[in-house]
């Protein structure tokens, strides 16, 4: 577990956990602490992560940062007990995210504290990571308008030319995964 990659580091944690907890089985479950032990130390004095952690790619971007917050989410919500640190950890991802990721809005960023980003996958990410890191009252309802803003109208078909299915290209398939998340409660930290 040397990659540099934090956010893999994060969704390997969360699948080890997961797997390890359901198979009884310890070494798995030490893979998953390992894996979590460094994202947790990876982890910037501001609460964000560098995309790599050597240094590489020193850039903190709104989906990676997504990625890691979720995957650790889910690794806290499924390892009894988690590393020590991990939730202290996450809860501060989770502030920088909100502080540096989303404008005062609720819009996603592409880059902390940078522009505002539309892109199919930022936006997917970021509902997803509202829903599984966030409370349930006041980042649900954030995820939502993010949702409504750039999802509902790809999907539901009120676009250009009028209604009507569209194709459901790539650019969407992380809103569609971020809307099944959202109908299914979003699993995740909480």
């Amino acid at each position: 577990f040397s990659d540099p990659i934090v956010n893999v580091q994060a969704s390997a944690a969360s699948l080890f956990a997961r797997l390890g907890g359901e198979l009884g089985e310890g070494r798995i479950l030490q893979a998953a602490d390992v894996a979590a032990e460094t994202v947790v130390a990876s982890q910037r004095a501001d609460g964000s992560w560098p995309y790599s952690d050597d240094g590489r790619a020193q850039f903190v971007d709104g989906f990676h940062t997504g990625f890691t917050l979720q995957g650790l989410a889910e690794y806290v919500s499924t390892r009894k007990p988690p590393i020590s640190g991990a939730e202290r950890t996450l809860r501060a991802g989770f502030a920088y995210f909100k502080e540096h990721l989303l404008t005062p809005a609720g819009l996603p960023r592409g880059f902390a504290d940078g522009r505002v980003s539309l892109d199919g996958q930022n936006v997917g990410q970021c509902i997803q990571t509202l829903i599984s890191c966030g409370d349930m009252a006041a980042d649900t309802r954030s995820a939502v308008r993010v949702w409504r803003i750039r999802i509902e109208t790809d999907v539901i078909g009120e676009r250009r030319g009028g209604p009507g299915f569209p194709a459901l290209r790539w650019t969407l398939g992380p809103g569609v995964l971020a809307t099944a998340t959202h109908l299914d409660g979003g699993g995740g930290h909480r």
